[in-house]
């Protein structure tokens, strides 16, 4: 029994793994991923289309969430993630740990592009200015 669970289990995973596809096409991502390389997905494409391109795909709720910002690090993922995911969220500001590591800051980067629907990158920003450290915060 040991020596089939084994295989089993493999190809259980690997079958799990093959369903979702990938958005990674070589040199474009399919952001939206509909299985075509839009305007919005296409870098060749001036920046004017491609916004207008994102902007008319996006629901009224979405282009909320863009302007939805976060300064939590602890746990972002834990607490932000299923905002990210309904694109609720689009940026962090801080000055901690998910501002300065990278680990962290891919974790949620990679909800925000591969588990949208428009795969739509977070903005990460450093507010140094404001931060209790600097002179003119608090």
């Amino acid at each position: 029994m040991r020596n089939i669970l084994l295989p089993v289990t493999m190809l259980a995973a690997s079958v799990a793994f093959a369903a979702e596809p990938s958005i990674y096409h070589g040199q474009w991502n399919d952001l939206n991923k509909n299985g075509r390389k839009d305007v919005y997905d296409d870098a060749s494409q001036p920046v004017e289309k491609r916004v207008s391109d994102l902007l008319g795909q996006m629901t009224i709720e979405e282009k909320i969430g863009q302007l939805h910002q976060s300064c939590r690090d602890t746990n972002a993922d834990r607490v932000f993630g299923d905002l990210i995911r309904r694109g609720e969220i689009g940026s962090f500001l801080g000055g901690g740990g998910i501002i300065e590591t990278p680990g962290p800051r891919n974790v949620l980067q990679r909800i925000a592009v591969e588990q949208t629907r428009l795969g739509i990158p977070l903005i990460f920003g450093h507010d140094f200015h404001f931060a209790p450290h600097h002179p003119h915060g608090q």
